[in-house]
């Protein structure tokens, strides 16, 4: 007999469906084995072969001058090469074993027919035994067709043959069925708030849903708001998968004549070192609850408030590990009431650099809402330089205190950008005042100083420039304003400030120099030298707004007196503000980590 070893191309497997051709890969020790020519083919052969047979798949082998196809099944006779549109007949030169009669064969765990959609289907397997053997480790499991993704039915097949004219074949069937409801998620506010003929903003709802079916354009929408007529409505949506599955939510809407409250409403609002705290009151049912509810995702928590007394009561809240998103407030009693300001534009709080988040307030027609971000600093230095257009601040006749502090402004806003840092001006020209925000009727200084704060709160460094004006012509030196509840550890960079203003104020007849602060009711000046704290509200605008609304600790210089000549001649006409400019920027950048270029 002579051996010979074929080569990959003359035993293939075929997909018989489509035939598409995947090469066998069989051991060398098997391929040492296959027959010549005139040599009959062992069954224990073509059961090595069968073991790599699935599904549709036949093993096509070409033996000299006949090509045979291997089955489950059988065996049979091809006389050429192609399948398609060719006549198989059995083979006859092949050695069968004998028929088993004492052959039995069933699935493990019958009943096992049903997987739940997205769950794992369990292979329980099949036994064969004969004459009491078992033989099961050689049964073909064929359970490639099973897609526990989507909704179906679907077979398992398991294969014995016991020699290739004897074979057994159970199926299995399994229902991949979804008996999960789909999950509907309002978008917005679970309780909408507006007033009467406003139009009504639908928010809409995202719909999940275990089977992976998209459902949201299945969603029916039952709305009976009368936007003409107040009152509380219901707008109910309703939403079913291919399953016959269903669930539905509702939002609850609120048409009232005006947003104005004397029953529910904040009294006092300010940022904290990790958060916000208000106090309130409301005449309503209160459970001394708030409910918080994230409009991006719609999760909601439930917070404690501190009762002080009939109807009213306080709240301070920790955002430092709340997610991002947009948050609205809600009194809970007997019904959900969105939480109210009536305060005015100047004392209703806006937004702060808190931990590593930029919290924002926003009263869209007085309802409370939070916006939480990741924090990121959009500049490194916000500098403002007072006065401006139609203000021109102190002046000797010679000197515009307005020009003198755009000056310096200008001289130091290029320092700072020598040292790489970006900077804000509020003002670049004399001929007006500059960005100013906020309540439009406000004075025009309340308005800059809403700037001040309102930029100074995504920035590194924010102070104002002003010159100095005193009713006594000799007063010469400098003064350093600052927030009345900063502490000494606050002020350290102002601290280095006035020390190196002190000296650098040499030949200058005992000049006037102090850090203090003012009182706004009774315009009181404090000093802040030691480190004292005072819980009195800043007299300036530019100080008082953005501590109170933003929580940013805005300084105001003064660095000469412009009414004094010669104060202003040492100072403004031989340029030695810009020395006492550079040990402003040096205590800065160094504050913030930034190695100091000398000019």
């Amino acid at each position: 007999m002579n051996n010979r070893r074929y080569s990959d191309d003359e035993i293939e497997i075929i997909e018989i469906d489509d035939y598409d051709i995947e090469i066998i890969e069989i051991d060398d020790d098997v391929i040492s084995k296959l027959p010549s020519c005139d040599s009959k083919i062992s069954e224990s052969f073509l059961s090595k072969i069968r073991k790599s047979l699935s599904g549709h798949k036949v093993a096509v082998i070409t033996t000299c001058a006949v090509t045979l196809v291997v089955t489950l099944t059988g065996v049979f006779l091809l006389n050429n090469k192609s399948v398609k549109g060719t006549s198989w007949s059995s083979q006859s030169n092949i050695v069968y074993n004998s028929v088993n009669d004492n052959i039995s064969m069933e699935l493990n765990d019958s009943s096992y027919n049903s997987v739940a959609v997205n769950g794992t289907y369990e292979e329980k397997g099949a036994s064969v035994f004969i004459d009491g053997v078992d033989y099961s480790d050689d049964i073909i499991i064929d359970s490639s067709n099973v897609d526990t993704t989507h909704v179906g039915t679907y077979r398992v097949s398991y294969t014995y043959a016991s020699n290739m004219n004897q074979v057994k074949t159970l199926y299995r069937t399994i229902n991949v069925v979804d008996t999960e409801a789909p999950v509907i998620t309002l978008l917005g506010s679970k309780v909408y708030t507006m007033l009467v003929n406003d139009n009504y903003d639908e928010a809409g709802v995202i719909v999940s849903d275990n089977s992976n079916e998209n459902l949201l354009e299945n969603v029916v929408i039952q709305n009976n708001v009368d936007v003409t007529t107040p009152g509380v409505y219901s707008i109910n949506y309703t939403v079913s998968d291919s399953s016959g599955n269903s669930s539905s939510v509702s939002r609850t809407v609120v048409v009232k004549y005006s947003y104005a409250s004397n029953s529910n409403s904040i009294l006092t609002n300010s940022f904290t070192e990790n958060g916000i705290y208000f106090t309130g009151m409301t005449t309503g049912n209160f459970n001394n609850q708030m409910l918080l509810k994230n409009k991006d995702t719609g999760s909601e928590s439930i917070i404690d408030v501190i009762s002080t007394g009939y109807n009213y009561y306080k709240l301070s809240l920790d955002v430092t590990n709340f997610s991002n998103g947009t948050y609205e407030f809600y009194l809970i009693g007997d019904s959900l009431d969105p939480l109210i300001s009536n305060l005015t534009c100047y004392n209703r709080i806006v937004r702060a650099h808190i931990g590593n988040k930029l919290v924002t307030m926003n009263y869209d027609k007085n309802i409370v809402n939070m916006t939480i971000e990741d924090f990121e600093y959009q500049y490194d230095v916000v500098i403002d330089p007072g006065h401006g257009g139609s203000d021109f601040g102190a002046t000797n006749g010679s000197y515009w205190e307005k020009s003198i502090n755009l000056d310096l402004s200008l001289y130091e806003k290029k320092r700072f950008e020598d040292h790489g840092l970006r900077v804000l001006m509020l003002r670049d020209t004399d001929d007006n005042y500059g960005i100013t925000m906020g309540d439009t009727d406000r004075d025009i200084v309340e308005q800059k100083g809403y700037a001040v704060g309102y930029y100074g709160a995504v920035s590194r460094i924010v102070y104002s420039n002003h010159h100095n004006s005193s009713k006594n012509t000799g007063s010469a030196g400098w003064e350093i304003l600052v927030p009345a509840g900063a502490s000494y550890d606050d002020l350290s960079v102002q601290h280095k400030i006035s020390d190196a203003w002190s000296n650098m104020y040499y030949g200058v007849n005992d000049p006037y120099a102090r850090i203090y602060t003012r009182d706004y009711e009774t315009s009181e000046a404090s000093s802040k030298v030691n480190g004292e704290v005072y819980s009195f509200e800043d007299y300036y605008a530019v100080i008082r707004i953005p501590n109170r609304l933003f929580g940013v600790q805005n300084v105001l210089y003064e660095g000469a007196y412009i009414n004094n000549t010669n104060d202003m001649y040492w100072y403004y006409t031989l340029e030695n503000y810009k020395m006492l400019s550079e040990a402003k920027i040096k205590a800065y950048v160094e504050s913030i980590g930034v190695e100091y270029i000398a000019p």
